[in-house]
């Protein structure tokens, strides 16, 4: 990933971030900007 696409993400992650309404809803959104990121098929956690 080159430095602007991984500005651009970073940014988008943080625009989305700030309009979350949770905890639930901003851990979702950190999972899906992970999973684009790192063009995998899918996350999970503990």
């Amino acid at each position: 990933m080159n430095e602007d696409r991984r500005l651009r993400a970073v940014t988008r992650l943080a625009e989305e971030l700030a309009g979350s309404t949770g905890l639930p809803d901003a851990a979702r959104l950190v999972a899906e900007h992970a999973r684009e990121a790192l063009a995998a098929d899918s996350v999970a956690g503990p």
